[in-house]
């Protein structure tokens, strides 16, 4: 269960614009960091984003050996930036021509050594969340 615990202590925080209603979401694709962590590590995963009215950041905890699919939510058609352990990874920008029902997928592999290689971001219709074991060392 520790797992679910920890998995569960992702914090997303979002602001607006004045004029714009809190409670709805951006116009865009949703965006899921897809980590597979293959170190011994528990690491921080964290997010940020912003477009013209809306802006959030978050983060949450990666088990060791673990597959964790990170979900977002929607986050519009500006930039977006993922860390690992504070350290920017990925800083880039929502493909304009992501459709607003997509998901746009950003997947992580951290090696043994704690190396963080970036796979290309995709968009997607319905991504795979499943949270697995992975072979580690």
């Amino acid at each position: 269960m520790p797992r679910l615990a920890t998995a569960a202590l992702g914090l997303l925080l979002v602001g607006c614009v004045p004029g714009t209603d809190p409670a709805a979401e951006p116009p865009g694709p949703a965006l899921v960091i897809d980590v597979r962590n293959a170190s011994d590590r528990q690491l921080d995963i964290g997010f940020d984003f912003t477009t013209e009215v809306w802006n959030g950041s978050g983060a949450t905890l990666v088990e060791p050996c673990q597959r964790n699919p990170i979900t977002v939510g929607k986050v519009g058609g500006g930039t977006y930036a993922v860390h690992v352990e504070g350290k920017t990874v990925v800083d880039a920008a929502v493909p304009a021509s992501a459709p607003e029902d997509a998901t746009l997928v950003v997947g992580l592999l951290i090696g043994p050594d704690g190396t963080v290689d970036v796979l290309p971001s995709r968009l997607v219709e319905v991504p795979e969340l499943d949270i697995t074991p992975i072979p580690c060392g």
